[in-house]
């Protein structure tokens, strides 16, 4: 396989252009050339994404400056973002309706003992649609042991 990647910049060192060339990929039908642009707001936020395809991508931010939301065409592909007081994703919402759940040690969880020994780490992860649980993560908070359960909705 031969691959090469080119960067271009705007005066502000703002990435503009990527692009991509891919040769000898066994199977893999569409060899050639691949270039993704980029557009910036007033703040040197990424704003919209054009893939080679055409498809524009836009991106849109809460007054936090973290993004919200992802829209592909008219199509809403991550319809909201929510994030907790630690910048972390809280709730994100996808366009199909599929919703991933965030919770975290401190914030959404109280362990015994010292509340502040996992504060802000990671404890479950749940992934919905129309209150369906379609999978999940758990870490168990063991001071000893870093273990977790995780399982799909059969």
């Amino acid at each position: 396989m031969n691959a090469t990647t080119s960067w271009h910049y705007d005066v502000r060192e703002r990435t503009i252009s990527e692009s991509r060339a891919i040769a000898g990929v066994a199977g893999y039908e569409r060899n050639g050339s691949f270039t993704t642009l980029a557009g910036y707001d007033g703040v040197d936020r990424v704003v919209t994404t054009t893939r080679s395809s055409g498809e524009v991508v836009t991106t849109t931010y809460n007054v936090a400056g973290q993004a919200n939301s992802l829209f592909g065409g008219a199509q809403g592909l991550v319809t909201n973002a929510a994030y907790n007081i630690l910048n972390q994703p809280q709730v994100i919402t996808f366009g199909n309706g599929v919703k991933t759940q965030y919770l975290y040690f401190g914030l959404d969880y109280q362990v015994g003992g010292n509340p502040y020994q996992f504060y802000g780490r990671l404890r479950q992860i749940y992934v919905t649609t129309n209150n369906c649980v379609l999978g999940y993560y758990c870490h168990t908070g063991h001071p000893h042991a870093n273990t977790a359960v995780a399982g799909t909705h059969s």
